[in-house]
């Protein structure tokens, strides 16, 4: 089985390397795997580290900055083609001795029957244990999602768009195990955070679309009734976001100015939203 571990970084080269070495110590060394670390091209403190290491092991992948990590994780995916990848940030370590076997085990038999058709198990961030940050999955998932994370996202609703996908092709939500163990940098929220109303309603406006995809998933169709009942607890965690942006804000301490990659991602949710004639909420 070949696995496509994947650490995105932009000039924290020195945590991506800790990541990955500590992703290497506990494999268990019945699977290729190979170690790709994905670089902006305008990182050039990364890529000279990672072009001083040499043959250790770790290919570089540098491409043109993407609109945020999950973009990144994309397109490396698409570069190095595996049966099944690891999604890493470079704060979260390893913490599982045989982490491969185990991840493979649970992608293609699963502690329930879920995870088989689903072809995505999620692990919970150590810090913020309501959030998924950490994912396996399968070239399955790839082929029939278009790609491992929505790529017009610049922060974290990528990472709840899978979730939610999951949850509307299950009625449960996203596959997860305790047999896995993480240990996460701490750290403030994105300095590039901004627009936040204008992201959660362009979230709220693409559900359909996370409907349609968990509905290709093969899994037991969700009736009526249900999909119902979850979009509407998916709309209450929607609203609840938006109560809390003014706290999440209050946590940057020094905002970056917006890049020119997540002005066009800006401006393409805008008209999306234009043309669906929705206005972005406000925070209270």
């Amino acid at each position: 089985m070949k696995i496509s571990v994947i650490v995105a970084t932009r000039g924290r080269p020195h945590r991506a390397a800790g990541v990955i070495e500590c992703a290497r110590n506990f494999l268990c060394g019945a699977h290729d795997v190979q170690f790709i670390v994905a670089l902006d091209a305008d990182d050039q403190l990364s890529i000279d580290y990672f072009a001083s290491c040499g043959s250790c092991g770790i290919t570089s992948y540098v491409q043109p900055r993407p609109i945020g990590i999950g973009d990144a994780w994309n397109r490396a995916a698409k570069a190095f083609p595996a049966d099944f990848y690891l999604a890493l940030p470079d704060d979260a370590w390893i913490c599982t001795p045989y982490w491969d076997a185990i991840m493979i085990q649970i992608l293609m038999v699963g502690p329930h029957p879920i995870p088989v058709k689903l072809g995505i198990v999620g692990w919970m961030d150590p810090l913020q244990p309501a959030v998924c940050s950490i994912f396996g999955m399968t070239q399955k998932w790839i082929d029939v999602n278009g790609h491992i994370f929505d790529p017009r996202y610049p922060f974290w609703w990528g990472d709840v768009a899978l979730v939610e996908t999951a949850i509307f092709a299950t009625a449960e939500g996203m596959p997860g195990t305790d047999q896995l163990k993480f240990a996460s940098q701490p750290g403030n929220f994105n300095p590039h955070l901004r627009d936040m109303e204008l992201w959660w309603a362009f979230f709220a406006a693409t559900r359909h679309e996370r409907i349609a995809t968990a509905r290709r998933l093969g899994m037991p169709p969700v009736d009526d009734d249900m999909m119902e009942l979850l979009v509407k607890e998916c709309e209450e965690r929607d609203a609840m976001g938006i109560r809390q942006i003014p706290q999440v804000l209050a946590t940057i301490h020094h905002p970056a100015p917006p890049t020119k990659e997540y002005l066009i991602a800006k401006a393409q949710a805008e008209t999306y939203l234009r043309d669906a004639a929705i206005e972005a909420p406000r925070a209270a």
